[in-house]
């Protein structure tokens, strides 16, 4: 299994444009945008203190990783 930290908490909820599914946005540690598949669960949480509180995602749960029309959002 492929890990994914992010930052926690997410920062918006959205629903996707291509196939309608709820999407959690959350921030990368270098500050990118990454859509999660909404409700998904961090395995753990890691950080804290002066560092940005991260929580580690399975990358399957990446909406990239499960949406019909990931390929049409890759640049």
């Amino acid at each position: 299994m492929t890990v994914i930290k992010l930052i926690l908490p997410k920062t918006n909820s959205a629903p996707c444009r291509s196939c309608g599914a709820m999407m959690d946005w959350y921030a990368t540690p270098k500050g990118k945008a990454m859509p999660m598949n909404g409700g998904v669960v961090h395995l753990r949480t890691t950080g804290g203190g002066p560092e940005p509180e991260l929580g580690e995602f399975d990358a399957g749960d990446s909406h990239w990783a499960t949406c019909p029309q990931a390929k049409a959002w890759s640049k």
